[in-house]
């Protein structure tokens, strides 16, 4: 009993320390990309943001989100390369989405856990609520390398069938300022749905990596970042493969793609055309032109919630669309002359899925890992 007493009261002294610290300034706070999950955290920690896919249904989901924590940014560093460093106090946070036949109560999955390919010593398995939602939590030890390693799990099945997944771990003797900084992550927070509507179930949605772009697009097509100023998908491995040999497209094969606004002013850079202070319609056909494509005349258009320029040719249409204050977005998307038409229910609904936040002079950017594409 007098070991808990003290171990209490040494939490408690954590927690009143950093309360009196963190008085004078302001808690940071992270807010996913993905517009899903935020949370205030430690000052002086680093945080690194990251999309990932992973499989589900027998189906690539690139909605996957990796959140890692450390105390300092060599412990970061250390995290990426699956090494502890020394002091090192880090965090890993996973958030994906699990259709309902894979959904387990946070405590059936704690309890099937296993610990390959290092062999970790499990305390039993708590249940607890995390702002109303389902949660359990297993803390483990560990000997490795000749270093006492503790930390724990934390598993909380959130709405809309997401699942959040928490790995903390640390040197055995920081493991209760350890569990203070965890304590402040979960007890800030919050979680929403993603804003973007799908238009079908089996869709995902790509994240320009500073978090100002975003569409849907469906789960098993292909997206291809092999220039740097272009973003293109194609419904089929044959359709990447034909625009490869640059061959005409099958009646099948589909090609979209999509300038951000980001990117335009290197597109037209590369062509020589200057985008500052002209038309929207003199944009559209700049960009019609560089590609050789022999365009009908502009028409206003509505897609979604955006009023777009858009210029059709054979096989094809162009939209431009126009943000504001000098920033525009072009989606073209093209396939045969023939097959065109089946996809355009598709291509529309990727048009109207797109949305652009641009960042603030004074609001900082978040870095993170784009998803790795073929």
């Amino acid at each position: 009993m007098r070991k808990i007493i003290i171990a209490l009261s040494f939490i408690c002294l954590n927690i009143l320390t950093f309360v009196s610290y963190t008085e004078a300034q302001e808690v940071p706070k992270f807010n996913s990309c993905a517009g899903k999950l935020s949370f205030e955290y430690p000052l002086g920690w680093s945080v690194l943001e990251s999309q990932f896919s992973y499989e589900q249904n027998h189906r690539t989901n690139n909605d996957g989100r990796l959140i890692l924590l450390a105390n300092n940014e060599v412990s970061l560093e250390a995290l990426e390369a699956d090494l502890l460093a020394p002091e090192a106090q880090t965090i890993s946070i996973t958030l994906i989405m699990l259709p309902p036949e894979f959904q387990q109560d946070p405590f059936e999955r704690l309890s099937n856990i296993t610990s390959d390919p290092f062999p970790r010593v499990y305390s039993g398995v708590r249940v607890f609520e995390l702002n109303g939602w389902p949660a359990a939590r297993r803390d483990y030890t560990l000997v490795y390398e000749d270093l006492n390693i503790a930390g724990f799990i934390i598993d909380v099945a959130l709405p809309n069938n997401y699942n959040l997944h928490l790995i903390a771990e640390t040197h055995s003797n920081l493991i209760f300022d350890l569990d203070a900084n965890v304590g402040l992550i979960l007890s800030s927070l919050t979680f929403k749905a993603l804003d973007t509507d799908l238009p079908l179930q089996n869709w995902t949605v790509y994240y320009e990596p500073k978090c100002t772009f975003r569409l849907a697009y469906p789960n098993d097509w292909i997206i291809s970042q092999a220039y740097s100023n272009q973003l293109i998908f194609f419904n089929s491995q044959d359709a990447q493969d034909t625009r490869r040999r640059r061959r005409d497209y099958e009646d099948d094969q589909l090609e979209v793609k999509i300038i951000q606004p980001k990117d335009l002013p290197e597109f037209f850079g590369d062509i020589g055309f200057d985008s500052t202070d002209t038309t929207p319609e003199a944009i559209l056909m700049a960009y019609a032109e560089a590609e050789r494509l022999s365009v009908e005349t502009s028409v206003p258009f509505t897609v979604g919630e955006h009023n777009v320029l858009r210029a059709d040719f054979t096989g094809g249409f162009i939209l431009l669309y126009d943000f504001g204050e000098g920033q525009y977005a072009i989606l073209a998307a093209r396939s045969s002359e023939d097959g065109f038409a089946a996809f355009e229910e598709t291509i529309l609904q990727i048009a109207g899925s797109v949305q652009y936040n641009p960042i603030q002079a004074d609001e900082p950017a978040i870095e993170i890992t784009p998803t790795p594409t073929p």
